[in-house]
Order: C-alpha cells, then structure tokens, then sequence
C-alpha cells in the first residue's frame, strides 16, 4: 500500500504539508487507521506532552487560562499571550523584574504584578500598561479575582526573604487596594473554596476568609515547606502542592473541609510547583527535573511521568482536555488528553 506521504509527493506536495495542512476533528482521529504512522497535525499532541514555542528565553512562571485564551508572565517583564494555548505573542510589560502573577477578565483587560509594589493595568490585551502604586513594601506573589469586583493579592516580604506576608484586597475591580491581613510569612498560592477564599504560602501556613477576605483564620498543615498552588474539585475537597526550601521534598496535599485542614497525601523527592484540575477530575502537578504526578480520579491514585529535566513551575487547563505547563527557559508544554 502506497503512503500519505508518497501519495501528496505524487500529487507536488512537500512533507511540510502532512506537518501543517492537513487537519483532525478529534485526538482519536489523529492516527488513521490508514496512515497509522503520519503525524497529520502539527499541534495536536493526544495524550503526549509537547514542547511549544513560547518565543522568549526567560523563566515562566504563572499561567492563566480563562475563557479559551491563555496569558503566562516571568522573567524580564515578559507576558506570553494566546488564544488557543498554541500560538503564542510575547507582550512586554512596564515591569522590569520578574512577574509572579497574572489576572485578565477578557481578551483586552488584566493585570500582572511582580517584584516591586506596583500593580499593572492594560485595556487592550497587554499592548501598553499604567501603573498603580500600592500599599506594601513587600514583593507581589499572586493575583486573584474571584469575581470582576473582589480581588486579592499575595505579599511576600524581606525580611528575611519570604517574610513576613500581607493580603491586599481589592472591592471595586482593582481601582484601589487595603491591606487586610499581616501573616509572619509569605504568601503564594491562592483559590476559591465555594465562597471560600483559601490561601497559602512559606513554612506550611495557609489561612481562609469566610467573609470575602474581611477577616482571616489560620489553617492547620502537616508540613512545614513552602505551599505554591492550591486548588479546589468541589466547594469542600481540594488539593496544594510544595516542597521544601532546598527542593529536595515535595509533597501534594489534600483537605476536604474547604481549606480548613491539610494532609499530605503524596511525598517526592523533589519540590512540586505547579498544579492545576480540571472538571473532570484530572489532577496535574509538576515541578523539578521534568517531573509530572497525576491523578485521573480526583485524587484517589496517582502516576509519575516526566516530560523533559527542567523544572516546572505553573500549570492550567485551558479546558478539560488542554493542559498547559510553563517553565524554565521559556518552555511551555501542551497536551490534548480525553
């Protein structure tokens, strides 16, 4: 039986037409029964972790995926945009240092923040920016809007590095910000527990608002590292991930009272950075050395992979079968999993 590829170079096409023309409505029609050796997309990677080209060397450290587009901030003030976790336009922000978080509400409209005490606003998808001072001498980690009025942001201080922390919160869209809460340690990861506000951060402290964010209690955690990425399945069950200051243990954690107490469930031997879930009970976690551990029924078991030996740092679903990991170096991985 004659190939694909023999057939398209009987027919004056080149092997950069199989790579790039030829188009699937599905992962599962990727490999036609046909043709089960021609890749027939160049982007659809169907349960494989791929590399993309995110166009910038730097370190990327905080994805977001809302409403099908896809922004990713780092090193050098750099934000990587998308509108289909595939293509990516590098944006450049009014930050010099380092961005460790990232909000857009649509397409045009979104903030970033980052080392230093300002707050940046773009209204057309990160083309030009200004700035807004804000309350704090400390370092910004996280950014987070539960709704288009109520947001937060995560403090990390000096004094010594990672302490001590503050959580900023906003009512009005981000138009101005208070201080709320003073922590004796850096903050990092934050989410939404039903009306829940859960955050988390240095030495294993977390701490929850039942009150968008008025006031704060501390939760309790088994572990004493740093906790980077929470995130919830339902409004009680949700699980966080870190590790230890010299990234030589990692753990996930797990509650299932809103974020009110925290058990390990997983230990590695290297630090767990990123974490993201999606509807259907998927669980992505990454980190050093290319790892990947993750669970495919809410947490119950998990598997071990790793996709490159590089460290991993943020992750998210663009939908429940998109999963996206930045990095390191620029690196950006995708994967289409059913």
């Amino acid at each position: 039986m004659i190939s694909l590829s023999s057939r398209l170079a009987l027919l004056g096409f080149g092997a950069a037409v199989i790579a790039s023309s030829l188009t699937v409505s599905s992962c599962r029609d990727k490999f036609p029964a046909e043709f089960d050796t021609v890749y027939v997309h160049d982007t659809m990677s169907c349960g494989t972790w791929m590399l993309q080209n995110s166009h910038t060397p730097g370190a990327l450290i905080e994805i977001e995926a809302t409403n099908g587009f896809v922004n990713a901030v780092g090193d050098a003030g750099i934000m990587v945009h998308s509108t289909d976790g595939q293509d990516w336009t590098v944006k450049t922000s009014a930050q010099a240092g380092q961005l460790y978080g990232v909000h857009f509400f649509d397409a045009a409209n979104g903030f970033v923040i980052g080392d230093g005490q300002n707050l940046y606003k773009t209204t057309n998808g990160g083309n030009s920016w200004s700035s807004l001072l804000l309350p704090t001498t400390g370092k910004l980690r996280n950014i987070f809007f539960p709704t288009n009025t109520l947001g937060f942001i995560l403090v990390s201080g000096d004094n010594p590095a990672g302490t001590p922390g503050e959580i900023l919160r906003t009512t009005d869209g981000g138009a101005s910000w208070a201080n709320v809460s003073t922590t004796p340690n850096g903050l990092y990861g934050v989410a939404r527990a039903g009306s829940r506000i859960v955050v988390s951060g240095k030495f294993g402290h977390a701490y929850y608002s039942d009150d968008n964010g008025a006031t704060w209690s501390e939760a309790t955690t088994d572990v004493g590292y740093q906790i980077t990425h929470i995130g919830f399945i339902s409004s009680t069950e949700g699980f966080a991930v870190g590790g230890n200051a010299d990234v030589s243990q990692g753990v996930i954690l797990h509650t299932t009272d809103a974020g009110q107490s925290w058990t390990t469930i997983v230990t590695k031997p290297y630090m767990i950075q990123a974490l993201a879930i999606n509807s259907k009970g998927r669980i992505t976690t990454a980190g050093y050395d290319g790892h990947i551990v993750e669970s495919n029924d809410f947490g119950a078991t998990w598997t071990e992979t790793t996709f490159g030996n590089q460290r991993w740092i943020s992750a998210a679903y663009v939908d429940d079968s998109h999963a996206l990991l930045v990095g390191t170096n620029g690196r950006i991985a995708s994967r289409f999993k059913e």
